[in-house]
């Protein structure tokens, strides 16, 4: 299921949405734009705005500007 082949496969066969980005070009189009399925920002920021404002704010461990690094090397 990590592979985004296999797991566009399903989604396209049982209409469940995913989340493997590299899946989302393999996806049926009639699909991926069906809100029903994907819910667009607006809606997903309204059904978890705690979620919406934290992905907004999300700097990437080790990318520049962020504040620390969540691991490290022993």
């Amino acid at each position: 299921m990590l592979r985004p082949e296999a797991i566009a496969e399903l989604t396209n066969t049982v209409f469940f949405a995913n989340a493997n980005r590299a899946a989302s070009a393999l996806v049926d189009p009639a699909i991926s734009g069906d809100t029903d399925i994907y819910p667009d920002e607006t809606v997903r920021a309204a059904v978890c705005p705690a979620a919406a404002a934290a992905a907004a704010n999300s700097v990437s461990a080790g990318a520049p500007g962020a504040p620390f690094a969540v691991w490290s090397k022993a």
